[in-house]
């Protein structure tokens, strides 16, 4: 009881609840998953996270995300946020959300929240990764577009990266099957990446949901996608252990950190 009214005394001073501190977190300048993960193992939860004192936040998070915390409090950039994602129809889910995909809490380091355009369903926990080349040969996109829409037909979600090629080929038959589709992007929601995708976005966001762990107008740089690759692993069926609540990181999950 007593870390309970220290937390609720806390919020006072610009600390929000456990929900917009997971969002928060997640959005600090610098914030990479595995700063994300040292912090929660130094500290028992996100709330107490941004009660450390600002020299211990940026020996983990590191300064500029200290730096961050230093001109806002907590609860206005969650609020800044949230306004953001709300006047855009953009869902944020964090780590304490009920709608949060159960599959994601397993894999290294889950994201404290991830933005949807669209909607992630309890259907979508039955999904499936398909990636490949973005110059494939015709056999290749020949492949793609077959498993994609045998595994839609069936009822499966078909889950990859908006990628020119296999990406691609995937998400479409996935949708002229008249199934689900997720596309992980390794930039924010407000990135217009890759370009002369649009029409084939709008149309996921209507069958399924383009999902991003990146602030909204957070570029596409080089070192984001090994971070959505680890997210397209997580939303995707490598290994039914994992769905049955065992412990055991999938091989996909260890892919994902190399």
């Amino acid at each position: 009881m007593q870390r309970i009214a220290e937390k609720i005394s806390s919020w006072g001073q610009g600390i929000p609840e456990l929900s917009d501190s997971w969002l928060v977190l997640q959005t600090l300048p610098g914030m990479t998953p595995e700063r994300l993960h040292r912090l929660i193992e130094t500290y028992d939860d996100p709330i107490e996270a941004l009660r450390a004192p600002n020299e211990a936040l940026a020996r983990i998070a590191g300064k500029k995300a200290a730096e961050a915390l230093k001109h806002e409090t907590p609860i206005d950039l969650a609020h800044k946020i949230r306004t953001e994602a709300e006047k855009n129809e953009v869902q944020i889910l964090t780590r304490s959300d009920e709608k949060y995909p159960e599959l994601l809490k397993n894999i290294y380091a889950p994201p404290g929240a991830i933005f949807v355009k669209g909607e992630i369903q309890e259907r979508d926990s039955l999904g499936v990764a398909i990636v490949g080349m973005r110059t494939p040969s015709p056999y290749g996109r020949r492949a793609a577009q077959t498993l994609a829409r045998a595994l839609a037909e069936r009822g499966i979600t078909i889950v990859s990266g908006l990628a020119r090629g296999i990406d691609t080929e995937s998400h479409q038959a996935a949708l002229e099957a008249g199934g689900r589709t997720l596309a992980v992007l390794g930039c924010g929601l407000n990135i217009n990446y890759p370009s002369g995708q649009e029409e084939l976005r709008n149309s996921i966001v209507r069958q399924g949901a383009v999902i991003s762990e990146l602030s909204w107008n957070y570029p596409p740089r080089p070192e984001n996608f090994p971070r959505r690759n680890r997210l397209i692993s997580g939303l995707s069926n490598c290994d039914r252990g994992r769905r049955g609540g065992s412990e055991k990181r999938s091989s996909c999950d260890r892919a994902s950190r190399t």
